[in-house]
């Protein structure tokens, strides 16, 4: 399903984003801003978006 898709995207997206921070690949100070414009790119705000949904479901009758 979407969640399923999303999740495994962005978690690769974010461990090859930290790895090249850690290695020195990538700057911190100058490619942080690019790189989570890359995570908003590969769905983060629908991911958001879905386990919020999920979250106002479940919490919705309690």
């Amino acid at each position: 399903d979407e969640l399923a898709v999303l999740r495994v995207e962005l978690a690769n997206a974010i461990k090859e984003g930290v790895i090249a921070f850690m290695t020195g690949a990538r700057d911190v100070d100058a490619d942080y801003d690019a790189f989570l414009a890359e995570l908003e790119g590969k769905g983060l705000p629908r991911l958001i978006e879905l386990h919020q949904t999920q979250y106002d479901a479940q919490y919705a009758a309690k």
